[in-house]
């Protein structure tokens, strides 16, 4: 809605999304699908990005894109592998979807444990939240090591 032009760059030919969302991108005036395409290169300059090139993956044609930004967004799973013990089972309180349960100072049910960004429960899924939160976490890492979190 903020954007005049926008494409949205699919690996695969179809969408995996609810019909519902997908239909809504597809009545977008602004947004055009690139389906079954992968970006092989980013460019720019000393100003940030300036286009993309894209290839199409059934005939290996690539197409140039002048733009002034990217978003990448590849989809919705948790990596929380690394909260898993040998048998599979989480170390700390997650939520059903596989987010991590923390406090405002990102700290997890595990004393002396703390998650910030994308992995975090309720996260805002933005770089500049995830930044925050790694602030956060970080500064609450070093209360806890200096015996200061009690």
């Amino acid at each position: 809605k903020i954007c005049s032009k926008v494409y949205l760059i699919h690996r695969r030919d179809e969408f995996r999304a609810a019909p519902s969302t997908v239909q809504k991108v597809r009545e977008s005036e602004n947004i055009e699908l690139i389906t079954n395409a992968l970006v092989e290169q980013i460019k720019g300059d000393a100003s940030g990005v300036t286009g993309i090139v894209v290839k199409d993956k059934t005939s290996g044609a690539a197409r140039e894109l002048q733009l002034p930004g990217i978003f990448v967004f590849v989809g919705l799973d948790v990596r929380n592998e690394v909260l898993k013990d040998e048998s599979g089972k989480f170390i700390c309180d997650v939520t059903p979807g596989g987010q991590v349960a923390v406090n405002l100072k990102m700290q997890t049910s595990v004393h002396g444990l703390f998650a910030a960004g994308d992995m975090r429960q309720d996260a805002p899924k933005q770089v500049v939240c995830a930044a925050g939160d790694g602030a956060v976490a970080a500064l609450s890492a070093i209360a806890y090591l200096q015996g200061h979190d009690k």
